[in-house]
C-alpha cells in the first residue's frame, strides 16, 4: 500500500469514527429527552414507616410553601401558587424567571403494606404554568422533576432523623433505669 493511500484510509477512518459518534450522541440526546416528565405526571416514593411518620416528615419538608389545603384523612397536600422569590432554584444553575411563571404542587399520599410492613406512597405533581400576559390563558409547562425529587429526598431524610433520635432517647432513657 502506498503512503497516499494509508493516509486516506486513515482519513477515511476517522471521518467513520466521528459520524458514529456523532450519531450515537444524537441518540443519547433523543433517549434523554423522552425520559423527561410530561405536563401531570408525578414523581414517587414508597416508604416502609407509619403513615403518621411520613405526614410528619412531608409537612416539615414542604415548611417554606405557602400551605393551601391540607387534608390528613384524604392524604392530600396542596401548596398555593408559588411565585417571586419563593421559587425554586438549584443550585447547580441559576435561573431567571419570567414574572409569569408560577407553580404549584400537589402531593398524594397512599397507605398500603408490603410484605406485612406499613407503606407509604408519595406522589408529587408539580403544575407550572406560564402566563405570556394579561389576557392569554397560561400555557402549561412541564418539570425536570428536580425540586420532586428533592422533596422525596428531605422527608426521607426527616424519616431518618426522626428514627435516630428516638433510637438515642430510648438508649438514654434504658441507661438512666440502670
Amino acid at each position: 500500500m502506498s503512503l497516499e493511500a494509508r493516509s486516506i484510509s486513515k482519513i477515511f477512518t476517522i471521518i467513520l469514527t466521528g459520524a458514529a459518534l456523532l450519531l450515537g450522541g444524537c441518540t443519547t440526546a433523543t433517549e434523554k429527552a423522552e425520559k423527561r416528565l410530561k405536563v401531570g405526571e408525578p414523581v414517587s416514593e414508597t416508604y416502609f414507616a407509619p403513615y403518621e411518620e411520613v405526614e410528619t416528615a412531608l409537612k416539615q419538608a414542604m415548611i417554606r410553601y405557602p400551605q393551601r389545603i391540607d387534608n390528613t384523612e384524604a392524604g392530600i397536600f396542596e401548596t398555593d401558587y408559588v411565585k417571586g422569590d419563593g421559587r425554586f432554584s438549584p443550585a447547580h444553575e441559576s435561573r431567571e424567571f419570567s414574572s409569569g411563571y408560577r407553580y404549584r404542587l400537589l402531593v398524594r399520599m397512599v397507605r398500603g403494606k408490603k410484605e406485612a410492613r406499613s407503606a407509604v406512597k408519595v406522589s408529587i405533581t408539580k403544575q407550572i404554568q406560564l402566563a405570556r400576559d394579561f389576557f392569554s390563558d397560561p400555557d402549561e409547562l412541564t418539570s425536570d422533576g428536580l425540586e420532586e425529587k428533592s422533596i422525596l429526598y428531605r422527608i426521607n431524610r426527616e424519616i431518618s432523623i426522626a428514627r435516630g433520635l428516638n433510637r438515642a432517647i430510648e438508649k438514654q432513657q434504658g441507661q438512666s433505669q440502670q
